[in-house]
């Protein structure tokens, strides 16, 4: 559902107004958390295409983190490959490259869905993969096994973090851990939460965030 809406509002014009009062609250939220003592190391906010064609996009996004009070290491901004093969693309990388120069991490969400191109991995700035949601397929697809294998095996040789999307039990966890990828999110951590709900939980999971 996210991509359809996130489709239809790039095409209706209406993204890059909606993505604005995304970065907006993300980094207001983050701060209220940051002011209530929740020390939360970073936020991820999704991005798409139409927002890095804009030339004043970097200084948009650095306006809103000094706005709140928030530094360029606490933000990560993710996109999915369609950015790296967009018309635009010569626009766009001059809008990552100085977005990654302020010390922004870039980060390819869903890597693996059918965009894939290692040749453009090199060329932008980027520091994070995260795999797909064909991990649900671990423990019972010998593919999806391998596929993550694979994704995980280039993130090393390339030097970048990699992210699993879409864990929902400790199987999948065990077995991206032993090839090497420790860092996951989906049902298996928690499902989708309020910001205070989230506060609260992070107090009781992770005590020494509060």
């Amino acid at each position: 559902m996210r991509r359809i809406a996130s489709s239809r509002s790039e095409e209706s014009g209406l993204i890059a107004e909606m993505d604005a009062w995304v970065m907006r609250e993300a980094c207001r939220q983050f701060a209220q958390w940051r002011a209530e003592g929740l020390d939360v190391p970073k936020m991820s906010v999704n991005v798409c295409a139409a927002d890095f064609k804009h030339p004043d996009y970097p200084g948009f996004v650095n306006d809103m983190l000094q706005s709140y009070g928030l530094v360029a290491a606490d933000l990560t901004l993710e996109m999915t490959e369609r950015v790296l093969f967009d018309e635009s693309v010569a626009d766009i990388r001059k809008s990552l490259d100085a977005i990654h120069a302020m010390g922004i991490a870039l980060s390819i969400d869903d890597f693996g869905t059918g965009y894939s191109s290692l040749s453009y991995l090199h060329r932008f700035p980027v520091k994070e993969l995260k795999i797909d949601k064909s991990v649900q397929g671990i423990g019972r697809n010998a593919m999806a096994e391998s596929l993550a294998q694979t994704l995980i095996h280039i993130g090393k040789i390339l030097k970048l973090t990699v992210t699993a999307e879409g864990v929902e039990t400790h199987a999948q966890r065990d077995f991206l851990a032993t090839h090497g990828c420790h860092l996951y999110q989906g049902f298996l951590i928690s499902r989708p939460l309020a910001p205070r709900d989230f506060a609260r939980w992070t107090r009781v999971s992770l005590p020494s965030a509060s």
